[in-house]
């Protein structure tokens, strides 16, 4: 629960992507988390506190002197252990194997028309896998990344700074 709002983790999104609306908070703005797990928190919350409850509290405005809070991060992403992908070729040659091998485990000869490894030659030459030309793909997926957050946090205030407007 979200300052006293039930959260429900199922998709929300309509286009297919999943949505968590603790991904939205700002950690910042977080000004507690408790958790039950008891069978208090069940008698109140139902049957959905079978495995408990997190209650997210979000920091709320005070009266007082008003404060203007403004934070930078600024970093740089680099990725680790980076996995190292077939190039085209080897590609290919991993396939052509593993098809002669399943030809050879049930006894037909590669070069039958039938035999999984004319099928995979053809598959190649269809699409094209022997003239496209190598692709690091790797080097492609996996960059270095800027990352840059900016934080505003205005508190405090009285009648005469409110957000709510007033009639």
């Amino acid at each position: 629960m979200i300052d006293g709002i039930p959260v429900t983790t199922a998709d929300l999104g309509s286009f297919g992507g999943a949505t968590n609306p603790l991904a939205d908070i700002n950690p910042q703005d977080i000004e507690s988390i408790e958790i039950l797990k008891d069978a208090s928190s069940a008698a109140i919350f139902g049957s959905r506190a079978a495995n408990g409850v997190v209650l997210v509290t979000t920091k709320r405005g005070k009266a007082g002197k008003t404060n203007i809070n403004f934070g930078v991060q600024f970093g740089n992403s680099k990725p680790t252990r980076k996995v190292r992908f077939l190039n085209a070729q080897e590609y290919r040659d991993f396939y052509l194997m593993a098809a002669a091998n399943s030809d050879r485990i049930d006894g037909i000869p590669i070069d039958d028309p039938d035999s999984y490894t004319s099928y995979i030659k053809d598959f190649i030459a269809f699409n094209s896998l022997g003239t496209n030309s190598d692709t690091d793909w790797g080097a492609l997926a996996f960059q270095d990344a800027p990352l840059s957050q900016y934080d505003l946090n205005v508190n405090g205030g009285s009648d005469k700074t409110s957000s709510i407007a007033r009639e």
